[in-house]
């Protein structure tokens, strides 16, 4: 795993690079993109497994549980945007370097 993680975190934010610099995508558009096909991914994967069902019906039945999923998506999508902004004015070498 930490080979994997090693590999796509040295494809990853050049990949990043490129969309914001070459192609001028915007910061929100990438953040958007991204999380839209890693949602399709989630669902389609936990429906598969089943933690999807077992998943809803816990957060249903535990608010404080809804409450922290929600504030750790704020906290993940602000760290987002400052770690592509990173990229963007920096390059990718130095988006890996300061989120490691």
């Amino acid at each position: 795993l930490l080979g994997i993680s090693t590999v796509f975190d040295s494809a990853v934010p050049n990949l990043q690079e490129q969309l914001l610099q070459s192609a001028k995508v915007n910061t929100s558009e990438l953040i958007f993109v991204s999380n839209v096909i890693m949602c399709l991914v989630l669902v389609a994967y936990t429906t598969y497994s089943g933690e999807l069902v077992s998943a809803w019906t816990y957060c249903t039945q535990h608010l404080d549980a809804s409450i922290i999923l929600v504030c750790q998506g704020l906290c993940a999508y602000f760290g987002l945007q400052a770690y592509l902004a990173i990229i963007r004015d920096h390059g990718g070498v130095a988006g890996v370097l300061f989120a490691n």
